[in-house]
């Protein structure tokens, strides 16, 4: 990074094996750190309502095994996409792509 600016999350905070056990906040740091901005309340919140990482409680202390929150995290991510009309299906209609070559979709190019 160029001086004087730096990175919001280290790279050290990233486990270096699979198996390594986090606390909830180490937890969000290596995520975001690795590129999935996720917070330690999100986790908190999903631990609570599902749909988040597995997790053990040593105690009354949750602890996340870095390799399942990794694959955790990568399942979360959609395909690659060129633009957001991709996303709902917009693109896949013929009507919709015909109206974009003619170049009557405001903003289309």
């Amino acid at each position: 990074m160029p001086d004087g600016i730096r990175e919001p999350f280290p790279r050290s905070a990233i486990p270096l094996t699979a198996d390594t056990l986090l606390r909830r906040t180490q937890t969000a740091a290596a995520l975001c750190a690795a590129g999935y901005p996720v917070s330690d309340k999100t986790l908190a919140t999903k631990a609570t309502r599902g749909g988040g990482p597995p997790f053990q409680l040593f105690g009354r202390i949750p602890l996340y095994r870095w390799g399942d929150v990794l694959a955790w995290a990568q399942a979360r991510m959609s395909a690659p996409r060129c633009c957001s009309a991709e996303a709902d299906g917009w693109l896949d209609q013929p009507a919709n792509v015909d109206r974009i070559s003619r170049g009557t979709v405001k903003g289309a190019v």
